[in-house]
């Protein structure tokens, strides 16, 4: 009985194919119109599938003059991800670092708190022993001038304010102020230097065992701000705790588990994520907490947000 090896099969396979191969590029290859068509179609295979790729590379190879490629991601990206929903942005990196210095514990500037009402910059409070409630800047003063710059009137964005408020530790910005019952400018220098920033506002007894305590934002210090109020408000008598997060807006996520975990017993649910495959993540708390015999209430309003939510919505949902 004859049996076929496999490369008696196999061979007249690959020289089959070749001869196609051969025919179909010979019937082709010879026309200059066909040979550009078979180049355009491997030059489109080759190129993203996605439109905006496709298109960054098209401009990149064809455009008749040369591009700065990542100027024009900068400019598309905050568009494109403006269009996902309401809370999502693109920060670049160079803005990175300013976004985050709220939430960072401490930053360099001048210490005050400003608003741009009607295009003029009004100090609204002034961080006691601040830089510039050393210089002599009171609230209720408004910036006329920046150095040798006028800002009055001239609908400069209030980051770009802040942007020449803010500097290195130890440099010099020379101040114009208006100020009430004054005609002429007041002058002043203020050297910036380190404004500590504070998540508690504020932490004090009301009455008897009642304590209250005012939760801006959450920080990296949120935290250990958190334990040291309450440390100190047992030695005042606390028994009951009014944790006010109106107005908070939010910040570091760590921070609200951790908060929230002061107030829990073991093994109770805090927050979970869940990603588009609904793979989740689960939050418990540990059983470490130092406030859990707490009697609680918790004060929110349409201005508490994001990690006030978690944090309010966990105690809630525990019948804290």
């Amino acid at each position: 009985m004859y049996k076929n090896s496999r490369s008696t099969v196999l061979l007249p396979l690959v020289v089959a194919a070749a001869v196609a191969l051969g025919i179909f590029l010979g019937q082709f290859l010879g026309r200059s119109s066909a040979e550009s068509d078979i180049k355009g179609i491997l030059r489109s295979l080759a190129l993203p599938q996605n439109k905006v790729s496709q298109t960054l590379s098209l401009i990149e190879t064809q455009y008749v003059d040369s591009v700065a490629i990542d100027s024009l991601v900068e400019r598309a990206l905050p568009v494109i991800v403006s269009e996902l929903d309401p809370h999502s942005v693109y920060i670049p990196a160079s803005e990175m670092a300013e976004i985050n210095e709220p939430l960072d514990g401490e930053f360099d500037g001048i210490g005050v708190v400003f608003n741009m009402a009607t295009d003029t910059v009004i100090v609204l409070n002034v961080i006691p022993s601040g830089p510039s409630d050393k210089a002599g800047v009171v609230a209720g003063d408004r910036i006329v001038r920046i150095n040798d710059s006028l800002v009055a009137g001239q609908q400069i964005p209030q980051r770009e304010i802040m942007r020449r408020l803010r500097g290195k530790r130890g440099s010099e910005v020379r101040l114009g102020l208006e100020r009430r019952g004054i005609d002429e400018l007041v002058e002043v220098t203020v050297v910036r230097d380190k404004i500590p920033i504070r998540s508690l506002t504020a932490a004090l007894m009301l009455t008897g065992d009642i304590a209250f305590v005012k939760l801006d934002q959450f920080a990296r210090t949120s935290h250990t701000e958190l334990l040291e109020a309450l440390s100190t408000l047992r030695t005042q008598g606390m028994r009951k705790l009014i944790l006010d997060l109106r107005g908070n807006s939010g910040g570091f996520l760590d921070q609200a588990i951790a908060i929230a975990n002061e107030f829990l017993p073991a093994d109770k649910l805090i927050v979970y994520t869940e990603d588009r495959n609904h793979q989740r993540i689960k939050q418990y708390s540990d059983g470490t907490g130092s406030a859990a015999d707490l009697d609680l209430a918790v004060l929110v309003d349409e201005g508490s947000a994001s990690s006030s939510e978690i944090l309010a919505g966990a105690l809630q949902d525990n019948d804290r």
